[in-house]
């Protein structure tokens, strides 16, 4: 894999500030291509988070004919970020961290239980990055990353009143309890597109 710029966590908080609406769909977009990609070849993400996505940021450019980058990326304020979805494995144990994890995994952790892993879980972690892209908060921050009850209890994150409707149906989406309600990823690529 070739050289990044960082972690999306850490870019953002760099940033103090939002990242345009053509920005945030580019990066969703291409999180959701890269998780399809991955889902394709048989591996599951079992820790999708802002800080496991890789970005670099670039200057739009035109190609030798003079048209505008081929990439699928959005430019916004003349810039688009290259997107890498990174630190993924093929482990059977289950994985991942805290609020991002789905309520059917935090369940059979709390339980003890095996858990059939499938991409649910990871769709449900997408939509904790995409409330990470857009309000640049870690999801339910200030609670104990092990009070598995907030999210067993349906609780999300709060998104604000200015989210687009389009955003935020999209999240919620996501974030549905019942993992057979929630999109697939070839869904989420027609949704973000």
């Amino acid at each position: 894999m070739e050289l990044m710029g960082g972690d999306l966590r850490t870019f953002t908080n760099s940033r103090h500030e939002l990242l345009g609406y053509a920005q945030q769909i580019g990066i969703m977009q291409a999180i959701a291509l890269g998780m399809s990609q991955l889902h394709g070849c048989g591996l599951l993400h079992k820790d999708l988070k802002a800080s496991n996505i890789l970005v670099l940021p670039k200057s739009w450019t035109t190609n030798e004919e003079g048209d505008e980058s081929l990439n699928t990326f959005i430019p916004a304020k003349r810039e688009f970020y290259f997107t890498k979805v990174g630190d993924y494995d093929s482990l059977d144990h289950v994985g991942g961290t805290g609020f991002w994890r789905a309520p059917e995994v935090l369940q059979a952790l709390r339980d003890g239980s095996d858990v059939k892993l499938a991409q649910s879980p990871a769709v449900y972690s997408l939509g904790m990055v995409c409330y990470e892209i857009l309000i640049i908060l870690i999801p339910l921050q200030g609670h104990p990353l092990s009070n598995y009850e907030l999210v067993l209890s349906g609780r999300q994150p709060e998104l604000p009143d200015d989210v687009r409707p389009k955003m935020r149906e999209l999240v919620h989406h996501c974030w549905h309890m019942d993992p057979r309600q929630r999109p697939d990823w070839d869904e989420l690529k027609k949704i973000v597109a």
